[in-house]
């Protein structure tokens, strides 16, 4: 079997895994008539096992190729979101862009990056445990607006947002009062922790997450 553009090891491993061992070959070199890799991931995932269903998709790409995309959108009535994630989990395969972006690990990255450069800080030092208040010193203003941004950025319902829980008082003040707010922060149990888990888990759901 020749190939104008050689199968990755994750397709070849992924017909392994879902095909039986004579329909392999077949679907392969169905898979061989689509150049292009990530379409080929596309048509696994939208045939999930059905060596039928791998030939029609092949044949619509080489119609127009948008009519196999247009079924990975659960908006315009192909797989749902839930369903999309199996699918890729059980072939082992990364979930197709656009549609990766919306994958729990991506907003976790996305919402470390947000962090990192909204505050200036070192994406590389970034933990789940790293406490917004405590570690950057924010203040009432200071720490609403970042909130804020980040729910427009993530669009997270703040309905359940209330600032006094986390911040003590506004800033504007001096700045050795500014300085011992930050170190009460620390020791004031009655002030609700912004840590980076905090805020991935409300990009995740959607909603501000305690």
């Amino acid at each position: 079997m020749t190939l104008s553009i050689p199968h990755t090891n994750e397709i070849i491993q992924s017909v392994n895994d879902k095909y039986p061992l004579d329909a392999r070959s077949d679907v392969l070199s169905t898979l061989a008539t689509v150049d292009s890799q990530y379409l080929r991931e596309v048509i696994l995932i939208l045939a999930d096992g059905d060596q039928s269903r791998v030939d029609e998709l092949a044949r619509t790409v080489e119609d127009d190729y948008r009519d196999v995309l247009v079924q990975l959108d659960g908006r315009s009535g192909g797989l749902n979101e839930s369903e999309l994630l199996r699918r890729c989990r059980d072939l082992r395969l990364p979930v197709p862009w656009p549609w990766s972006e919306g994958t729990p690990e991506k907003k976790a990255e996305n919402v470390k990056k947000f962090v990192a450069s909204r505050l200036t800080f070192p994406l590389e030092r970034l933990e789940l445990s790293t406490c917004l208040q405590f570690e950057f010193g924010l203040t009432e203003i200071e720490g609403t607006e970042f909130v804020h941004a980040f729910a427009k950025e993530f669009k997270v319902d703040l309905t359940d947002f209330a600032p006094e829980q986390f911040f003590l008082r506004k800033t504007g003040a001096k700045p050795f009062l500014d300085l011992l707010d930050r170190i009460f922060h620390r020791s004031n149990p009655d002030v609700v922790p912004i840590t980076v888990e905090m805020l991935i888990t409300s990009a995740q759901n959607g909603r501000w997450e305690m």
